[in-house]
């Protein structure tokens, strides 16, 4: 491993193909709970209120990949996020971000969801990682795209 930075680490996703990537320590860790206890928020929702899509087109992207995408399902009733799954084929930083997105609104009213900055990702993750920093600020710009749309269309 001598060809990554001193403490991170390279890893490789069962099942897929990846380069070898360097990430923080805190994402390592966080990913690998993932792994053990499984993705709580992945996978598919029947009849969403609300369906953010970060793919190859797509003004917002989250995912470096030409060939990966992002699409978060929410349900929403009585202005409040009643349910939220995604489906992603990212790298293993983006799907920890995603995770920690699902879990820091799920629950919540949209003004609450739509008001979420970088912080709370930073806290649930323990770390200042640059990357889940970028990665957040992305979500929350699709978030927040996506439920200025969901609005607009059920005012009308």
């Amino acid at each position: 491993m001598t060809d990554i930075k001193r403490n991170e680490r390279a890893f490789t996703l069962p099942l897929v193909s990846f380069k070898r990537i360097a990430m923080d320590e805190a994402v390592v860790r966080y990913y690998r709970k993932l792994v053990r206890d499984g993705y709580k928020y992945a996978g598919p929702l029947e009849n969403p209120s609300i369906i953010l899509k970060d793919e190859p087109g797509e003004k917002i992207r989250v995912c470096s990949s030409v060939s990966s995408y992002i699409k978060l399902f929410i349900k929403i009733d009585e202005n409040r996020i009643t349910e939220i799954k995604y489906l992603c084929t990212c790298n293993p930083v983006t799907h920890v971000a995603i995770e920690i997105l699902c879990k820091l609104i799920d629950g919540k009213t949209l003004e609450e969801a739509v008001s979420l900055n970088t912080e709370p990702f930073l806290q649930e993750l323990g770390s200042a990682s640059d990357e889940m920093s970028a990665k957040a600020n992305g979500f929350i710009e699709l978030l927040r795209t996506g439920t200025e749309r969901y609005l607009r269309q059920t005012a009308e």
